[in-house]
């Protein structure tokens, strides 16, 4: 009877083992999860749009907050994000109500140190003169190197010169980087 009990005790020991090594293998992700939202992101927004226009040739302002969200996967999200346009950085090309930045898995430690792996802007209004639409097939051309990007539940405003000529609702472009050949749809 006394052997019984000495394996139960053994059990009992290396239940609470596993269900500590159990623990620390849930909460350490977890923790490294969840090491960005304790950056300060109204300090770093000038980093922010710089790493914006590194990792996707895009000149931009922040004029609203900035969070950071773990799910679905770890990425900083913006309100009211202005682009700027290629040709003549004086005016907007449009203006983003959301923007996503997903960050990959490995690169959040620090804000310093993060890299972004692809751009979503929703709601957007960009506008397009078609006066210049030579320019921007050059630019896009022979400048423009950006990871990927998707633009969804946007409008775009045709002018020519001052003049409105149409809008494009509900546009969706998507930019996809490879390694040999850029597509976009």
């Amino acid at each position: 009877f006394k052997k019984y009990i000495v394996n139960f005790k053994r059990y009992s020991i290396n239940k609470v083992t596993l269900s500590y090594v159990a623990g620390f293998i849930i909460a350490v992700p977890i923790v490294y999860l969840s090491i960005p939202i304790f950056f300060d992101y109204e300090k770093s927004k000038k980093r922010i749009e710089n790493e914006i226009y590194s990792d996707f040739n895009l000149k931009s302002s922040v004029e609203g907050e900035i969070r950071y969200n773990l799910f679905p996967s770890p990425r900083i999200k913006v309100k009211n994000l202005i682009i700027k346009d290629f040709i003549d950085n004086k005016k907007n090309l449009g203006e983003v109500e959301f923007a996503v930045l997903k960050i990959p898995f490995k690169k959040l430690f620090s804000l310093d140190k993060i890299n972004f792996k692809s751009l979503e802007l929703k709601n957007s209004k960009i506008s397009l003169d078609l006066n210049k639409l030579k320019k921007y097939k050059e630019y896009f051309s022979e400048n423009f190197k950006s990871k990927n990007i998707k633009i969804y539940e946007s409008d775009v405003k045709l002018f020519d010169g001052m003049n409105y000529l149409a809008t494009i609702n509900n546009t969706r472009v998507k930019y996809d980087t490879e390694e040999d050949v850029d597509d976009i749809i």
